[in-house]
């Protein structure tokens, strides 16, 4: 039994499905900037870079105007998001083992607390732990998250997310990863522990990770 590791989870498209939120968000950025309808493909690498290269490319010289004006219109959509079916279950399975678990996440902290207590997870997890609209620090910088962190006795650390950031974080703060990403879309500069294509497979998984 795993009794000495703390679980992490990454929060966005993860555990909550908010790929049609930020869609939206998205289209309205291009809209309002003037630009070309956003594709899936677009989508997959906003939500997999943060703000990565699509906004330098895209928003060169306004990449934080343009930033901002995404999470303002998110804002008008990220309720709408719901959890995936899966989510709900392998979170209970963990808190049963009593291994911790937390919610961490680069979006702000106040946005983040209303979608997890609207999901009905807060009472599963040790803590969640998104951003502030001040500080810099975020997914893949190492002092993020880590007084959470420090607090809770652990030996071991595993981070699961869908994003780049996660496993850069996760190589960061000295953790174990699971990528949640089709095998063909993973970054070659990027070497996770474990690789599954979706939450079903993660915990399916997890079931006999926990246990050995």
């Amino acid at each position: 039994m795993k009794n000495h590791l703390l679980l992490i989870w990454d929060w966005d498209n993860t555990l909550n499905d908010t790929s049609r939120s930020i869609f939206k968000a998205l289209q309205d950025t291009m809209k309002h900037y003037g630009l070309s309808e956003p594709t899936q493909k677009d989508l997959n690498e906003v939500m997999g870079h943060h703000k990565g290269a699509y906004w330098e490319r895209v928003f060169p010289g306004y990449v934080d105007e343009a930033f901002d004006y995404m999470i303002h219109q998110f804002a008008g959509y990220h309720l709408d998001a719901n959890l995936f079916p899966e989510t709900k279950e392998i979170l209970s399975f963990v808190y049963q083992l009593n291994i911790p678990q937390l919610i961490i996440s680069n979006k702000p902290q106040d946005l983040l607390d209303m979608e997890v207590d609207k999901s009905g997870v807060r009472d599963l997890v040790k803590g969640v732990i998104g951003t502030d609209y001040i500080l810099p620090d975020k997914k893949p910088m190492p002092t993020f998250g880590s007084q959470a962190i420090k607090h809770i006795p652990h030996q071991d650390l595993l981070v699961i997310g869908d994003g780049a950031a996660d496993i850069e974080y996760a190589q960061a703060i000295g953790a174990k990863s699971v990528y949640i990403k089709k095998a063909e879309q993973v970054e070659s500069y990027l070497n996770p522990d474990y690789r599954f294509d979706n939450l079903t497979d993660v915990s399916h998984w997890l079931k006999t990770y926990l246990k050995e």
